[in-house]
């Protein structure tokens, strides 16, 4: 007879677990320190053994915590591949965009700015007006670069981009991210071609694109239009990708944005139709300073304007290029 009934296969026996309680009261009587290091393991050791055979017992050893469903479409659903963009044409619209750059610089140059890292040190009104703290003649210089910037700016490029697709950025461990979100894409049935994006062929995995191409999925590289050199932040990796990417019309998400709707759909959308661009609102109120507003000619000085204006979330974005290309 087992210590848990009848049941031949227990592990335990009853006797045995007697034999081995008796055993450690004895030596716990009296014994040297080095006898009640003993006890002390053994009775550790007998926990993990009655522990263990519950496990045994009751099979939860086996049982998975979480069943999942087996997947409801066909592999692979042999969606085209997004035909690549003209290299050397978007080469040159970078080229040209650069140069406009380069002419006129930020104003100014540099901003001493203090990080504002949560909700719970989140800063009051005051200190937000003041967080960019310019003087009049930069909010000026800035103002006139802006609108240099914009007259300059060449037109939409025709027969460059077409049709519609999903942009996601990865590389490096966000690699492993953007593979969740991308299952999933295709498992709650998104048909629209994807491309991946990567800063360079040392973030790219030969062998993970080959198996993507099967799912109507492109692996791309920002190396190969432009000198990543320039881009300093990670953030910068995202506007690039958008304007390389082959498509005319996209949803970009990060590589850890993952759906649980079709997002097909919102192109069709009269959210999507009526603007061209679709937002997400993030946590944040806007911290802009005062004068941002003027530089960027929505009033004709600084103004509060966009003081209660939620911020806009980056990891999801729905974009029209024809319709906002000087945006």
């Amino acid at each position: 007879m087992s210590v848990y009934g009848d049941d031949p296969e227990s592990p335990l026996s009853a006797h045995l677990l007697r034999n081995i309680i008796r055993k450690f009261r004895r030596l716990h009587r009296g014994g040297s320190p080095r006898q009640q290091v003993v006890i002390l393991l053994g009775w550790l050791l007998l926990l993990l053994v009655v522990f263990r055979a519950f496990q045994h017992l009751t099979g939860q050893a086996s049982k998975p915590t979480l069943i999942c469903q087996p997947s409801t479409h066909e592999h692979p659903l042999h969606i085209s591949l997004p035909k690549e963009a003209d290299k050397v044409q978007l080469s040159h619209v970078w080229k040209t965009l650069k140069t406009v750059y380069d002419t006129h610089p930020p104003q100014p140059l540099n901003l001493d700015l203090k990080t504002f890292s949560s909700l719970s040190d989140f800063p009051p009104l005051e200190a937000i007006k003041t967080h960019t703290n310019i003087s009049l003649a930069d909010a000026q210089a800035a103002r006139n670069s802006h609108v240099e910037v914009t007259k300059k700016l060449a037109g939409y490029p025709k027969n460059l981009y077409s049709g519609r697709g999903i942009v996601i950025l990865a590389g490096g461990r966000y690699t492993g991210f953007a593979t969740t979100g991308l299952g999933m894409l295709r498992e709650i049935g998104s048909k629209l071609p994807i491309e991946v994006w990567v800063k360079d062929q040392s973030e790219e995995r030969e062998v993970w694109c080959v198996e993507l191409a099967q799912e109507g999925v492109a692996c791309r590289r920002l190396s190969d239009y432009m000198d990543t050199e320039l881009l300093e932040h990670g953030y910068q990796l995202k506007i690039s990708a958008i304007l390389f990417s082959s498509f005319e019309q996209i949803l970009f998400l990060d590589a850890d944005n993952v759906p649980i709707v079709n997002p097909d759909v919102i192109f069709t959308s009269s959210s999507f139709i009526d603007t061209g661009v679709v937002m997400w609102p993030d946590y944040w109120k806007h911290t802009g300073a005062p004068y941002l507003p003027y530089i960027v000619g929505l009033s004709d000085g600084p103004s509060e304007v966009l003081r209660e204006d939620q911020t806009a979330e980056s990891g999801q974005l729905v974009w029209d290029k024809r319709r906002h290309w000087k945006v």
